[in-house]
């Protein structure tokens, strides 16, 4: 199931408070980047990474579902594969793994929906990790791939 920008912020203002830390943290972010250039990612394949591991945080993909999409969008060899998940399985989701296996993100909608919460209009961060190169904008968003770049 796809999840809209509007539901992965419901789901991100349901998340238990460790997992939400885990997400929100700069150490992610690093050890993402970390692992995208240790196995020679290019910028895009590492931006993949973010957004993977960002989506097995908001419980929308379990971990053999995570393995499976690096595999699918990673050029490479499965055993570079299996070493970039194993490498974010013990620094990464290792440490909140009980918390990840209850997460349902399509639970967690269902449970807002019920509620009659107002999450839905609470902004949530972008993924962790992304693909490197120049900082984020201040404002917490990402680069805009679809810009031209300048002469500067």
């Amino acid at each position: 199931m796809n999840f809209s920008k509007e539901q992965r912020n419901v789901i991100f203002q349901q998340l238990p408070k460790d997992v939400a830390e885990v997400f929100m943290a700069d150490e992610t972010t690093q050890t993402i980047k970390r692992v995208g250039q240790e196995h020679d990612l290019s910028k895009e394949e590492r931006g993949e990474l973010g957004e993977a591991v960002g989506l097995v945080l908001l419980g929308i993909l379990s971990v053999k579902e995570f393995q499976e999409r690096l595999y699918e969008r990673i050029d490479g060899p499965k055993s570079a594969v299996n070493k970039i998940v194993k490498g974010l399985q013990q620094k990464v989701f290792q440490p909140i793994s009980g918390q990840l296996e209850k997460l349902d993100a399509e639970a967690l909608l269902k449970k807002e929906a019920n509620s009659g919460g107002d999450a839905a209009n609470m902004p949530v961060p972008p993924p962790p990790g992304g693909a490197g190169g120049p900082p984020a904008p201040s404002y917490g968003g990402t680069s805009d791939p679809y810009r031209e770049p300048t002469d500067n």
